[in-house]
């Protein structure tokens, strides 16, 4: 048995590239396994920033977005442009992370060419089939196709429990965004009842038919308190913009622009009084940084936060919205909400992901 393994990954948005990230400067700091990342070449723009942040850069670009494209044509590209690459890498493991299609086209290649899959945050139910959509139902076929189950929590390893997925598959290791948080040296607010920001994302395709009435109560709230500052990073979707720049451009202590890159994102949720995000990633990066979130759902897969208190639940319809909003924020400013433990992670996933993949094949911790 080689003490090299020949690994791939592949990836493509935003959200991809900071949870594999981890995994990869850890393999290239501690292993001398040939590593070949493979992008899908989604979120072009916002990725070249985050790969200059981890000082990555992707062996393959598969160039496979195009303007307002449809999920089942996208699955149908790029399954034999990933199958082509997997052809000639032959690796000994694919590594994929989320919920996307073209995660779900890497588990399909993967497995058909019988290539071991490992799965990076595996376990994240809505238990709603169509919110989101296609990303639950991605994450149940990923999930099941899977030769290595690698779930942030516990919360997360019992979904796939229940879903049948065999127990020695799974393994909890944290989630490697906290990994990626702490590789930042970005710490965690020590109180954020010092804070005077409100920061707020917003992108979701499923809530697109509530945005307008989110934003028109998140104008209502900001002209109450004028002595926050509400900070709104605007999504590239000109459907998003139009829906949310009309209601909020005018309101002075609203500042609209334009997206910004991972270590800028962190500062300022760790500068926040609180998010308010419909973003997975962006629920647990708050947590992890001591600032509690109004997650502008009606539903999430992160619900390790809602139970803690940390977060909550807005629901997207206006009058639901408004009334859960005002109920946080009465929380918050009591300074109610508590940041004990982090329930996603301990920084070290990573480590444990490459140790379970070195056991699989023989070989030494790291």
């Amino acid at each position: 048995m080689t003490d090299m393994l020949n690994l791939a990954f592949l990836f493509g948005t935003r959200p991809e590239i900071i949870k594999i990230a981890p995994i990869y400067q850890a393999l290239r700091k501690r292993t001398s396994h040939k590593v070949t990342l493979l992008s899908t070449g989604q979120h072009q723009d916002q990725a070249d920033d985050q790969f200059g942040i981890f000082n990555i850069k992707p062996d393959v670009n598969l160039n496979l977005m195009k303007r307002d494209q449809q999920w089942i044509s996208f699955l149908h590209r790029a399954i034999p442009r990933i199958e082509k690459e997997l052809l000639e890498l032959k690796p000994d493991c694919l590594f994929i992370q989320g919920d996307t299609v073209s995660t779900l086209s890497g588990a399909i290649v993967a497995n058909s060419l019988k290539i071991p899959l490992a799965y990076v945050e595996s376990g994240l139910r809505t238990h709603t089939e169509k919110e989101p959509f296609p990303e639950e139902m991605n994450r149940v076929l990923i999930s099941k196709m899977a030769d290595f189950n690698f779930s942030p929590t516990e919360k997360s390893r019992q979904n796939l429990i229940r879903e049948g997925i065999k127990g020695e598959s799974i393994f909890v290791t944290g989630n490697t965004i906290v990994d990626s948080i702490k590789n930042a040296g970005v710490e965690k607010c020590q109180n954020y009842l010092f804070n005077r920001k409100v920061l707020i994302t917003l992108h979701r395709q499923d809530s697109m038919i509530y945005l307008k009435g989110i934003a028109m109560e998140l104008a209502k709230f900001a002209q109450l308190h004028q002595n926050l500052d509400f900070i709104f990073p605007l999504h590239k979707n000109p459907k998003i913009r139009k829906l949310i720049m009309p209601t909020l451009d005018s309101i002075n202590n609203v500042t609209l622009m334009e997206p910004v890159n991972y270590l800028e994102m962190l500062n300022l949720i760790k500068e926040s009084l609180f998010v308010v995000s419909d973003s997975g990633g962006i629920q647990e990066e708050a947590t992890s940084l001591g600032i509690p979130v109004a997650i502008a759902r009606d539903n999430t897969e992160r619900i390790e936060g809602v139970e803690l208190g940390v977060s909550m639940l807005m629901g997207r319809k206006q009058d639901v919205f408004q009334k859960n909003l005002c109920y946080f924020f009465e929380k918050i400013s009591q300074g109610r909400i508590s940041f004990s433990e982090n329930p996603y992670g301990d920084g070290h996933a990573s480590e444990r992901i490459i140790n379970v993949i070195h056991e699989s094949y023989g070989l030494c911790k790291v």
